[in-house]
């Protein structure tokens, strides 16, 4: 009996690990609150109406859409397929809603509800009876939440999409109920040029007016030339293997300070010697590359170490490196702002890098993400071409115009920084209390899109946390405390130490001090820093409390392992049912053969009786006595 237990426990406990996603507590959004940064961007559309579009922190960037009649905000993200909204019920006017339950997988979190129908509009772009997730249960998705935005807008191909995948497994093959948003705003507008442009902004950049551009069907006036730049034709496609097809392809190189890292071979078949296919995905905010990339990159800076205690470079917050990007015979430089990022150690001011070891197994689809602190230094043109929902063997086509020049880039940085610097310490100043925290260490922010489809490679744990072992060195350079050469960027003081840090270069925490704390509602990213003003920073509080609630603590344990706890729980009572029941059954049995028994010794100790009291009677009597006259 105790085995038959055991083995019901186990099993009850194998099937909530089989219903189970493991998820990762934490987001690349930033938190809610004052900190957060409210600015302006507008949706340019094919009749020039504008809509706003909101960019927190130059993290997330988020459009309004209306869905249903009810207006909300949409994050935007070129890394997967799917339109989903959370909302209060009641809030949209549905023009359908099946049983179909439909789920969606993200790098961090997931989200599941009915496939549901409503008309949607996006600026002037309208589209009636667009399908969608109306999700009904999400996983970490409560800082977006916080802050207003909704859902996410996918941007990436229908091949990718969990809600055409369903429509097409529920009213067959042909079905296009279950198209994405630009497919259909597409397959409807003929005439339209069948493309999207982005422009990621950047907040404490002095150049930038505006802090983000997304347009559909046309581009910028004033970037129309990246129609006139290469063609970036999307590598692989469903030919080269199986997957489900990316807004990717390949890069020829990388080189820093004028030095080119030669990468190891791609694991994508046909990808030329030396380069790497790679993702341009709006909803992933530090980029993973090659390990040995990123070592071949932050090594290059004076005073750049790496620390074993969070996975992360720790750079001098005024110092940074020439980094461009090649594609074929373009050569894109990335912004010095992008290549680091400022966060706090210890209650001090630091810097990390932006561009993160890859976590991603060797794979046959891509071998890097580029993500939001590359595409700020672009106007991303990602057009369809000829393809279409009918013609899905046409190969669509990205073009990148550089916006960055490194010239002034490096004496804007000069600047921009030491802003930035002064304004984290004195929010962290604002911020401090004697109470102790417990520091985690920092992990890269992860991507907004599925899995199965884009940044996330899915057969990887979901999670996004850097290795906390050294990095290996790559061959042919030294490591971070004796760089082989030294960037020398116009206005950059190349001795520069950690400003505000009290850190001197090569004088980094050991692996028992506190890990690197990075801001509430984000894993790994900047800490949020208000704009200069008339040449002041205006401090903003990083909302880093020195002490939690028990819900916040309970909560994210409750969240990840509650549907197994609720399993095993109704396991054991049911289990306990089935014992107390076979109990009664084997009690009333016993009870029944004991009586059985008993009656039996009864009956016999009574005909003993009998017999010895009268033989000849109990002979004549008996039923097995038969008299017989042979006479």
């Amino acid at each position: 009996m105790n085995s038959f237990i055991i083995v019901i426990i186990a099993s009850l406990c194998g099937l909530a690990h089989a219903l189970y996603l493991p998820t990762v507590a934490g987001d690349s959004q930033t938190s809610h609150g004052p900190g957060v940064r409210n600015p302006r961007l507008h949706v340019v559309g094919m009749r020039h109406q504008q809509d706003d579009v909101v960019n927190f922190q130059d993290t997330v960037y988020a459009t309004n859409m209306t869905i249903g009649g009810h207006n909300v905000l949409i994050q935007l993200d070129s890394g997967s397929s799917d339109l989903w909204v959370n909302v209060s019920s009641g809030q949209i006017e549905f023009s359908n809603v099946t049983n179909i339950t439909t789920s969606q997988s993200y790098g961090l979190g997931s989200v599941t509800g009915p496939l549901t129908f409503a008309n949607v509009a996006i600026g002037p772009h309208f589209v009636p009876n667009q399908a969608f997730i109306n999700a009904t249960n999400t996983t970490s998705f409560g800082t977006i939440f916080g802050d207003g935005v909704s859902g996410i807008l996918g941007l990436a191909a229908d091949a990718g999409s969990a809600v055409d995948i369903a429509a097409t497994q529920k009213f067959g093959t042909g079905t296009t109920l279950g198209l994405t948003f630009m497919s259909n705003l597409f397959l409807q507008n003929a005439d339209m040029q069948h493309m999207f442009t982005v422009q990621l902004g950047r907040s404490d950049d002095p150049d930038y007016t505006v802090e983000g551009d997304f347009t559909i069907g046309e581009y910028l006036p004033e970037y129309i030339s990246v129609a006139n730049q290469p063609q970036l034709p999307r590598y692989p496609n469903p030919d080269v293997n199986d997957a489900a097809p990316r807004w990717s392809a390949i890069m020829s190189g990388m080189t820093v300070n004028g030095q080119p890292f030669a990468f190891n071979k791609s694991g994508v078949p046909g990808v030329p010697e030396g380069s790497i296919v790679t993702v341009f995905d709006t909803g992933f905010s530090f980029p993973p590359l090659p390990t040995a990339a990123v070592n071949f990159i932050y090594s290059s800076i004076p005073g750049a170490t790496y620390d074993n205690s969070t996975g992360l470079w720790l750079v001098p917050c005024e110092s940074s490196t020439r980094l461009e990007f090649q594609f074929g015979n373009m050569s894109v430089p990335i912004h010095p702002l992008d290549i680091t990022t400022v966060t706090q150690l210890n209650n001090k001011t630091v810097c990390v890098n932006t561009y993160r070891p890859s976590t991603l197994p060797v794979n046959d689809q891509f071998d890097a993400i580029l993500g939001d602190a590359f595409l700020k230094n672009v106007y991303a043109s990602f057009n369809y071409g000829a393809w279409s929902a009918q013609n899905p063997e046409a190969i669509p086509y990205i073009q990148l115009l550089p916006t960055t020049n490194l010239t002034t880039a490096f004496a804007e940085f000069s600047q921009v920084r030491s802003q930035m610097v002064a304004s984290a310490e004195a929010s962290a100043s604002m911020t401090a209390t004697p109470a102790a925290t417990t520091s985690t260490p920092a992990v890269a922010a992860a991507p907004t899109s599925n899995p199965m489809f884009a940044s996330a490679w899915s057969s990887s744990p979901a999670t996004s946390e850097l290795p906390v072992n050294a990095p290996p060195t790559p061959q042919g350079f030294a490591t971070a405390a004796a760089p082989p050469y030294f960037p020398s960027p116009p206005t950059v003081s190349p001795g520069s130490h950690m400003a505000g840090s009290g850190i001197q270069p090569g004088q980094f925490p050991s692996n028992s001090e506190p890990a690197l704390q990075p801001p509430p509602g984000g894993s790994g990213q900047q800490a949020m820093i208000a704009p200069a003003t008339n040449g002041k920073s205006a401090p903003v509080p990083l909302h880093r409390r020195a002490t939690r609630m028990v819900v916040e603590c309970v909560g994210p344990v409750v969240e990840q392992y509650g549907a197994m706890f609720f399993a095993v729980l109704c396991g054991s009572l049911i289990v306990s049912l089935i014992l107390c029941i076979v109990t009664v059954m084997l009690a009333i049995r016993n009870h029944r053969r004991i009586a059985k028994q008993r009656s039996s010794a009864y009956s016999v100790l009574e005909a003993k009786a009998r017999s010895e009291a009268d033989p000849e009677a109990d002979v004549l009597s008996a039923s097995y006595y038969y008299y017989h006259d042979d006479c």
